[in-house]
């Protein structure tokens, strides 16, 4: 069975922590969301509130073979309080046996962590701009290797049939949307 961490942050994007999350669970992944605020409740970018399983904190990042972050408010990725998630990243992002995963404004969070040099990706229209040493296709989910990215909240369910393709096969993924009445 796959484990899956999924990190969130107050403002992050409510559809593209939620969906991943479901559709990875339905596909037979073990999935924690892991919250790096101090609070134990999260507040998403569209007013939902949500109770991780984790704290980043407690997590054992060497237990997950995936890693996913949504976009939305994201900044505090790039505080202090994530340098735990940021020093992990970096150590791990050329592991091809570990899988990350940016949807939105996310992968922006990346290119800082400086992991995205001469990779494709796709993210938000308008983040590209930020200088990304990497070959932005503009496509609404994009693919290189070990790293998945999405465009935003409306390629939430690509997203994450790109993960559970990666993760269990293209044939697991298909059968899950289809089993959810979702149209790709």
């Amino acid at each position: 069975m796959a484990k899956v961490a999924i990190f969130v942050c107050n403002g992050s994007e409510d559809i593209e922590t939620v969906a991943p999350a479901d559709i990875l669970r339905r596909a037979g992944a073990e999935v924690d969301i892991v919250t790096i605020e101090e609070d134990p409740i999260v507040n998403l970018g569209r007013g939902s509130k949500l109770l991780p399983n984790l704290a980043l904190r407690d997590a054992r990042l060497d237990d997950y073979d995936a890693f996913v972050i949504p976009g939305g408010d994201i900044w505090e990725f790039e505080t202090e309080t994530a340098a735990l998630l940021r020093d992990f990243f970096i150590k791990n992002f050329d592991n091809q046996k570990l899988l990350f995963a940016a949807i939105c404004a996310a992968p922006h969070i990346l290119y800082h962590w400086g992991l995205l040099e001469n990779k494709k990706v796709t993210s938000f229209p308008g983040i590209e701009k930020e200088a990304f040493e990497a070959e932005h296709t503009g496509n609404r989910v994009e693919i290189d290797g070990n790293l998945i990215t999405a465009n935003g909240p409306g390629a939430s369910f690509l997203f994450a049939h790109a993960i559970v393709s990666k993760l269990f096969g293209k044939a697991k993924a298909d059968e899950v949307l289809e089993n959810m009445q979702a149209v790709l």
